[in-house]
C-alpha cells in the first residue's frame, strides 16, 4: 500500500478526536458557538488569540474535548491578568520628570535587560507602596513600553535549562533601531516575526504520538516535583514532551481531577499485573468480535481465527517481542478495562509447572515467586480456547464462544444492574443491557408488526425487510446472508480450507462444526431428558420426541395442495409431491 494512502487514512481516524490531545471523550465543535455563564464561545478563536496559532476553520469538522476547554478557559485567564499587570505597572513606572518614558525619547534607544532586573519587577508594586520616595524606586529600573515588552515575550521559548541564563533584548525605540542596524542585538521587525517551517508532504512526514510510557511520565513529574531535575532536564531525560510534562506538574487535584486520577492509577497498576502474568506464564490474549478469534495485538483489523490453535501458533510466532508490551493495546481505557487470556494447557514459565485451576495460578505466584495482585483478580478474564467449550471456573459445556462469553459475566461482578441486578464484568456490557428494560412500543416502518423493544425491531427489519449479506467469507471479499451458506461456499471453493471432524467414539466425520457439535451432544454427550409417554423411548431434543409422537397419535397435519392426501410427516409430503412432477413431465412429453 502507498505511504500516503496509509497517512490518509490515520488522517481519517484522528478527525473525531480532539484536536490538541487526540482524546475521544466529551467532544465538542472547535469553531461552533457555545454559551459559557451567559458568554459566548468560540474555542478556535481563543485558541488563535490565545497561543498565536495559524489555524482557521477547515471544511472538515474538528473538535476539541472537556478536558481541554477548561485549561483554554485558565490560560486565557491568565494571559488577562497577565497583560492587566502590564498596564499596572506601566502605569506605576514614572521618572523623576514625572512622565512615562515613551519610544521617541532619543536617550534610550535600546535596553539590555537580564533575568534578575526583570525579576525585580514582580515586587515593584509592594516596593512602590511602602518606600516615601516612589520616584527613586522606579527610576532604578528601565522602562520599558507595554506593546513591545508584550511582543517579545509572545513568541519567547525556551529551548533549554540555560534559556534562563540568556540575555533579553527589548528593543524600545523601533525607528532608530531600524535605522541604525550597526547596533548589535538590534531586532528589525522581520526578525521578530515567527517563522513556520514549510508543510511537508503526507508521505514524507513522520507519525510520533506518545513515544513514552506511563511509567516514565509519571516517573519525569515526580523528578520535577520533587525538585531533583529541572523541567528540561527531566523532559530530555525520559522522553517526554516538555509542554506534556508542564501540564501534568501544574494540573490542580478537583474532585473530577482525583477520580480521574484514581481511575489512570488502577489501569496502570493492572497493566503492571498483566505483563507479570504473560511473563510468568504461558497465557496468550486474545480478542474477539461476534464469536470470532482475533489476535490481541494485531487487534480486528487482522486475520480472523476460526482453530484457536492457529491463534496461539500466530501470536507465539509473530509477536514473541511484544508479549509484554501491552500499553499501547490497552488504549482507550474505557474500551479495554479487561483483558480476555487463553489459560489452555497452562504453564508457569519460570519453574514449568502445571497450572490447571485459575485461582491456583495467583496462589503459585504469590507462595513461590513472591507475586501480589489486585486488579487482576476481576480485569483478567480466562477462557480454555478448545473445541469443547468449558467454563475455566465452574467448568459448564457451551456450544460457541458466545455463550461462554456471557456466562462469564455470572463470576465477575464488577457491575450490577440497579433494574433486575444482573452482574457484568464490564461497563461496556452493561451499557449494552440496560437497553432491555428500555420496553415500549416499537412499530415497524415496513409492516404493521410492533415490537417491545428496539433492538428486536432493528433484528426484524435486517433479517426479513433488508436481506443483506453481511457474513464475509473469512479467506474471500464473497458475503452471504447466513453462515450455512458461507459454509458451502467453502467446502466448494476453498477445499483446502475445510477441515473434518471426526468422531472418537463412532467415527461419524464433518465438514461443519455445528453438525459435529450437534452430534457429540446428541449421541455422546447430554442426558436424554424428553421421555415418550406411551412408550420407554428417550429424546435429548424436544423436536425429536414430537416426531416420535406420530407413530402413536396418527396424526397426518401434512397435506398435498394438489389432490388434498395427508402425511405424517414432510418428507413423506415431499416424496409424494414428486409423483406429481413426474406425473406432469409425463403428459408434457
Amino acid at each position: 500500500m502507498n505511504l500516503s494512502v496509509v497517512d490518509e487514512l490515520k488522517v481519517e481516524e484522528c478527525l473525531r478526536k480532539c484536536k490538541c490531545c487526540l482524546d475521544d471523550k466529551e467532544l465538542k465543535a472547535l469553531w461552533d458557538e457555545h454559551v459559557y455563564d451567559g458568554e459566548q464561545e468560540i474555542y478556535g478563536l481563543l485558541l488563535v488569540e490565545c497561543f498565536a496559532l495559524p489555524w482557521e476553520p477547515s471544511e472538515d469538522e474538528e473538535f476539541i474535548c472537556k478536558l481541554c476547554v477548561s485549561r483554554l478557559r485558565e490560560a486565557v485567564y491568565f494571559k488577562q491578568e497577565i497583560l492587566s499587570t502590564e498596564e499596572i505597572l506601566s502605569n506605576e513606572i514614572v521618572t523623576k520628570d514625572g512622565h512615562c518614558p515613551s519610544t521617541q525619547d532619543k536617550d534610550t534607544t535600546i535596553q539590555y535587560i537580564s533575568q534578575d532586573e526583570l525579576d525585580q519587577y514582580t515586587i515593584l508594586e509592594d516596593a512602590l507602596s511602602d518606600s516615601n520616595e516612589p520616584q527613586e524606586v522606579a527610576t532604578s529600573l528601565p522602562s520599558i513600553s507595554p506593546e513591545d515588552r508584550y511582543e517579545q515575550v509572545e513568541y519567547l521559548e525556551m529551548e533549554d535549562q540555560t534559556a534562563q541564563e540568556k540575555v533579553v533584548v527589548l528593543d524600545l525605540n523601533p525607528e532608530e533601531s531600524s535605522q541604525d542596524s550597526s547596533i548589535p542585538g538590534a531586532l528589525s521587525p522581520e526578525l521578530t516575526k515567527r517563522k513556520w517551517p514549510k508543510k511537508k508532504k503526507k508521505s514524507e512526514r513522520t507519525k510520533q504520538y506518545k513515544q513514552y510510557t506511563l511509567q516514565d511520565l509519571r516517573c519525569a513529574v515526580k523528578a520535577v516535583r520533587s525538585g531533583e531535575m529541572s523541567l528540561a532536564i527531566a523532559a530530555t531525560t525520559y522522553g517526554v514532551p516538555k509542554k506534556t510534562l508542564a501540564v501534568k506538574v501544574n494540573v490542580d487535584g478537583g474532585d473530577g481531577d482525583e477520580a480521574k486520577e484514581s481511575s489512570n492509577e488502577k489501569h496502570f497498576q493492572l497493566i503492571e499485573e498483566i505483563k507479570k502474568i504473560l511473563l510468568h506464564t504461558t497465557a496468550i490474549p486474545f480478542k474477539t468480535k461476534t464469536t470470532r478469534y482475533y489476535c490481541f495485538y494485531c487487534s480486528t483489523e487482522g486475520p480472523t481465527f476460526e482453530d484457536p490453535d492457529d491463534l496461539r501458533k500466530h501470536t507465539r510466532t509473530k509477536h514473541v517481542h511484544e508479549r509484554t508490551k501491552i500499553e499501547l493495546y490497552m488504549r482507550p481505557q474505557w474500551l479495554n478495562e479487561i483483558i480476555k487470556l487463553d489459560v489452555d494447557d497452562l504453564h508457569c514459565r519460570t519453574c514449568y509447572m502445571l497450572l490447571p485451576d485459575w485461582n491456583h495460578v495467583f496462589v503459585h505466584l504469590a507462595e513461590e515467586h513472591d507475586l501480589e495482585f489486585d486488579q487482576a483478580y476481576s480485569k483478567v478474564i480466562p477462557y480454555a480456547l478448545d473445541s469443547d467449550l468449558k467454563c475455566v471456573l465452574c467448568h459448564q459445556n457451551f456450544h460457541n464462544f458466545g455463550h461462554l462469553d456471557s456466562h462469564m459475566n455470572n463470576h465477575y461482578s464488577n457491575y450490577i444492574c440497579y433494574e433486575c441486578g444482573d452482574t457484568f464484568l464490564s461497563a461496556t456490557r452493561l451499557d449494552k443491557h440496560l437497553n432491555v428494560h428500555k420496553v415500549g412500543n416499537y412499530p415497524c416502518d415496513v409492516c404493521d408488526k410492533v415490537f417491545t423493544l428496539d433492538k428486536y425491531r432493528a433484528k426484524h427489519v435486517s433479517l426479513v425487510h433488508n436481506q443483506e449479506s453481511t457474513i464475509k467469507c473469512l479467506y474471500c471479499q464473497e458475503k452471504f446472508l447466513g453462515l450455512f451458506q458461507r459454509h458451502v461456499h467453502v467446502t466448494e471453493h476453498h477445499k483446502d480450507k475445510v477441515k473434518v471432524l471426526t468422531c472418537e467414539f463412532c467415527g461419524n466425520c464433518y465438514t461443519w462444526k455445528p453438525y459435529f457439535l450437534a452430534h457429540m451432544k446428541r449421541r455422546h454427550g447430554a442426558e436424554k431428558k424428553h421421555q415418550c409417554k406411551h412408550c420407554d423411548k428417550t429424546f435429548l431434543m424436544k423436536y425429536e420426541l414430537k416426531n416420535h409422537m406420530v407413530r402413536h397419535t396418527g396424526e397426518r397435519n401434512y397435506l398435498c395442495g394438489l389432490c388434498g392426501e395427508s402425511f405424517t410427516r414432510m418428507i413423506s409430503l415431499k416424496k409424494h409431491c414428486q409423483m406429481h412432477k413426474e406425473f406432469n413431465t409425463t403428459i408434457e412429453n
